[in-house]
């Protein structure tokens, strides 16, 4: 069974997958177009090259697809935070599940997996948090050595300004979104994106969401030139603004400005379950944050 949209990362020994459907086109004995959540939580040993599929995956989170309208595309995305916990965790956040017809988004409610123990920890977010859209975003995390934080980058197919995209970056361990909002034309969604250890985004393709399309009908790139030199993006994380190329000199990454001022003027969040809360505190590189009465 293959499963696509799903929410998958790696710590450097194993990679964790989670979520996604499987429908005909992704599996041969699956007969219909009609998305089935695939349940479980995937995890591949490099080392051993075997493949375990756990049931314990956190509660129903799951990824969905609709079918050939695209109506709904909603895939959440997983990123490693190497800071936090005895073997780093990973973070999911986006998404969404459908559990007998009811519905739950994940922007809102983080989910932590502690590979160390195999432990699932939900956290509420607060701040600018992401309003649910029919896109795929891609996730990328950056680690600032001097703050002593871990900030989530998202982007792709937010439509909250006209004419361009938002970046929500999610800041840990305060569990904060915030939103910046950055012209890029065109818009693009389902690009790929990683990011490097001097602060800088790369990204790859990507669709134009504002092009007319369907999903037998390949986008016409040629009706909206690609601003992107080889259809290759870089963005500035620290500045929250775009280059014209890779600066292989760039110092290290460090958080924005709107992220260094808020853990500057606020407490450390109050988490939602102490477990979660000793996962933080038991970190590789703990916050240098002073606590402000």
């Amino acid at each position: 069974m293959r499963t696509t949209i799903g929410a998958s990362a790696a710590d450097g020994s194993k990679a964790y997958s989670l979520g996604g459907v499987v429908y005909n086109w992704t599996t041969e004995k699956v007969k219909t177009i009609d998305q089935h959540n695939a349940p479980g939580l995937l995890i591949f040993d490099f080392a051993n090259q075997t493949l375990t599929n756990s049931t314990d995956d956190g509660g129903y989170f799951a990824s969905i697809w609709n079918g050939p309208d695209q109506t709904l595309s909603l895939a959440g995305g997983m990123v490693f935070a190497p800071p936090f916990g005895t073997q780093g965790a990973f973070i999911v956040i986006g998404g969404q599940s459908n559990n007998s017809g009811e519905v739950k988004h994940y922007w809102d409610n983080i989910t932590v997996l502690d590979p160390s123990t195999g432990s699932w920890y939900s956290q509420e977010a607060t701040g600018a948090v992401p309003s649910t859209d029919d896109r795929v975003n891609c996730f990328v995390g950056a680690q600032d050595d001097e703050l002593e934080t871990f900030d989530i980058f998202v982007y792709g197919g937010f439509k909250d300004i006209p004419g361009g995209d938002t970046y929500y970056v999610l800041s840990l361990p305060s569990f904060r979104w915030f939103a910046s909002d950055v012209v890029s034309m065109p818009r693009r969604r389902s690009m790929t994106c990683t990011a490097t250890s001097n602060g800088q985004m790369i990204m790859v393709g990507g669709l134009d969401p504002d092009q007319p399309s369907t999903i037998n009908d390949p986008q016409n790139w040629q009706a909206s030139n690609d601003p992107w030199t080889q259809g290759i993006g870089v963005f500035d994380m620290t500045k929250l603004q775009y280059k014209n190329k890779y600066d292989a000199s760039a110092v290290a990454y460090a958080s924005p400005d709107v992220v260094q001022r808020y853990y500057q003027s606020n407490t450390l969040v109050i988490f939602a379950i102490f477990e979660c809360l000793l996962l933080i505190l038991t970190a590789a590189v703990k916050p240098r944050i002073t606590a402000k009465s």
